[in-house]
């Protein structure tokens, strides 16, 4: 057995002993129903974008009724989408309900999901607000919508730098 060296030899004492180190517990992770509950929410935005870009606003009332609240300015990613000066299909896209409409003409799609809350100035993954693919379609009636809701006029697209005003003159769309 190990003898202890006298006080005075033992160096201070007023030094605690060090409590013994615990390890935190780890975050749980998300819980499977959690983890389920979000998935359908996904899916269910992916649908209603599905059915925005094609206008059928049919489907788009049956996807925002069933399940619970549903997020209309969610960013869901879209394919064959095509560059409007380039004519080349972009990657990577990810859009509103909103502006999917928008972006493929479905005046009615438009006016159900401004009727129903959707945000007319949230941009697309690229920066492109509604806005500013209406305008540049030359889609009056859409830009009149979309002023109506209060759509951001001064918002500028960080890759090209313009507004929706700009747009108009940028596709020669001066109506």
């Amino acid at each position: 057995p190990a003898t202890l060296a006298p006080a005075n030899q033992r160096g201070p004492s007023h030094i605690e002993p060090k409590a013994s180190y615990t390890r935190p517990a780890p975050r749980a992770a998300m819980s499977s129903k959690k983890a389920a509950k979000a998935a359908k929410a996904a899916k269910r935005s992916s649908k209603l974008v599905d059915a925005a870009q094609v206008g059928d606003v049919e489907t788009m009332a049956r996807v925002m009724s069933s399940g619970g609240k549903l997020d209309l300015d969610a960013l869901v990613a879209v394919e064959g989408w095509f560059d409007a000066e380039t004519k080349q299909k972009v990657p990577d896209v990810r859009a509103t309900a909103l502006y999917a409409a928008v972006a493929s003409k479905k005046e009615a799609a438009v006016r159900f999901l401004l009727e129903r809350g959707a945000n007319p100035s949230l941009a697309d993954s690229r920066g492109n607000t509604p806005l500013m693919s209406a305008a540049a379609k030359g889609n009056l009636p859409t830009v009149r919508m979309l002023l109506e809701a209060k759509a951001d006029l001064d918002a500028v697209s960080p890759n090209a730098g313009n507004t929706g005003f700009h747009s108009t003159w940028l596709f020669n769309r001066p109506d």
